[in-house]
């Protein structure tokens, strides 16, 4: 924001900024109990609320309800209701907190109730449903997640099939991938019919190594993918008593190349 001209002309682009941020979509098609979402959420609204700073600043006038970014704006899959329960729980509670912060820019409270209802975290196997069917890739700006990590030769006949069905019969050595390559795979099909969408995926290091390389990337990018930006490998830490350390990676794709490409480790740009 500090880049912005002064005058009529800065009042312009923060409005401008803020319907911008209220465009945006989002999807986790593996969102668990909502951690990426709500995260986003109250990104976008700790951002929107900058803005509404500088307005109120500038004497602009705010209207009654300033407020454009909306819980509306992130989408997410869990196969898990009580997860599903819990990630719409937190974005309300997101809310909730993101409203006071408002109260305290803008001098005058917002009404707290009733609360929205959030029609877009949907309770399905992301493996078995069709995305479109649930979130318009036309509408969708990014895909982000941690989808989950099973070996390819620790799944379950349930899992080997849907495995299976993803990749199809054609797909050289479908026995050796990996559980977590499905939402790869599910992400390009799904940002075909926008190659506009960005997707940036947490995974266990494993799927940059070893026999995934040929397996699954070789296939993507004869596909159309372009990596983007990566994050080398991180311990994910847990304080959970019993919990392992793993070891994950952050790839980000998409269809259109970006003109610069970033490598990214914990000291920043590599």
């Amino acid at each position: 924001l500090t880049a912005l001209p002064n005058g009529k002309a800065r009042t312009q682009q923060l409005e401008q900024f803020q319907q911008r941020l209220a465009s945006l979509r989002f999807l986790d098609p593996a969102c668990g109990s909502g951690n990426f979402l709500t995260y986003t959420y109250m990104e976008l609204r700790r951002m929107e609320n900058k803005v509404l700073y500088e307005l109120n600043s500038l004497g602009y006038q705010l209207p009654e309800n300033p407020i454009l970014v909306s819980i509306s704006q992130v989408h997410g899959f869990e196969i898990n209701d009580f997860a599903v329960d819990t990630a719409k729980t937190a974005l309300w509670i997101a809310q909730n907190q993101m409203l006071h912060e408002t109260f305290a820019i803008i001098g005058n409270s917002l009404p707290e109730l009733p609360l929205s209802n959030i029609d877009t975290i949907h309770c399905v196997n992301a493996l078995t449903t069709k995305w479109e069917t649930l979130a318009d890739p036309q509408k969708i700006n990014y895909i982000v997640g941690n989808p989950p990590f099973v070996g390819a030769r620790l799944q379950t006949e349930e899992q080997k099939a849907e495995v299976f069905n993803i990749f199809g019969k054609d797909w050289e050595n479908v026995i050796d991938l990996d559980y977590v390559c499905c939402w790869y795979k599910l992400a390009v099909d799904f940002m075909k019919q926008n190659p506009k969408i960005k997707c940036a995926l947490v995974s266990t290091n494993s799927i940059c190594q070893g026999e995934q390389v040929a397996n699954l990337w070789k296939p993507l990018f004869e596909a159309g993918l372009v990596i983007n930006y990566a994050y080398t490998t991180f311990r994910w830490e847990s304080d959970s008593n019993g919990m392992a350390h793993v070891h994950c990676v952050i790839v980000g794709f998409a269809l259109e190349a970006d003109e610069k490409k970033f490598l990214f480790n914990a000291e920043g740009v590599v």
